[in-house]
């Protein structure tokens, strides 16, 4: 079966702690397999920043083009506010004002590792009140054990992948081509 909902909660009260042990006031997730990891939604980048910032306490606010609000409410696995960046604004100022919003005017920010530059540069900028630090540190904290869910599925990846190697097998014969 598929991850479910609690265990996607579960995840992130997991992250959540992690960040208050280790001072980190949020958590910037870009569109990348982190995203997916802790809400379900996978988006493919493009240049429109789709991005979700999870706080030390508190529910995940998802920061999304205003076009596209309507078709990620329909994504959500659960319930999140959703803040909205519109053509002409800058969605990196938009993600700290977001982050200054949820209670944190200035702190500890781990960006997801997979954050291409050109987004970290904005959010560097926009919020120089911040310290930003690599997010492996709560990301990969979280990633490195896998739940019961999570090997199942990659059981029956690695199951899936055993017969397609065996098919293959079946029709090798000498002088065979691609």
């Amino acid at each position: 079966p598929p991850i479910s909902v609690d265990e996607r909660l579960r995840r992130i009260a997991k992250a959540q702690k992690l960040m208050q042990e280790k001072g980190i006031d949020a958590l910037y997730l870009d569109c990348s397999s982190s995203m997916t990891y802790f809400t379900g939604l996978k988006y493919r980048r493009t240049e429109r920043m789709h991005s979700a910032v999870l706080p030390a306490k508190g529910d995940i606010v998802h920061v999304s083009p205003a076009f596209e609000v309507e078709k990620l409410k329909t994504m959500l696995l659960f319930d999140g506010k959703i803040n909205v960046w519109e053509e002409d604004e800058d969605p990196t100022a938009v993600v700290t004002e977001t982050i200054k919003s949820l209670g944190y005017p200035r702190g500890t920010v781990a960006v997801d590792e997979a954050t291409p530059f050109f987004t970290f540069d904005g959010l560097r900028k926009a919020g120089n009140s911040y310290t930003f630090v690599n997010g492996n540190d709560v990301t990969a904290a979280c990633r490195m054990i896998k739940s019961d869910q999570e090997i199942a599925l990659m059981q029956t990846a690695k199951n899936i992948t055993l017969e397609a190697h065996k098919a293959a097998a079946r029709i090798l014969r000498e002088g065979i081509t691609t």
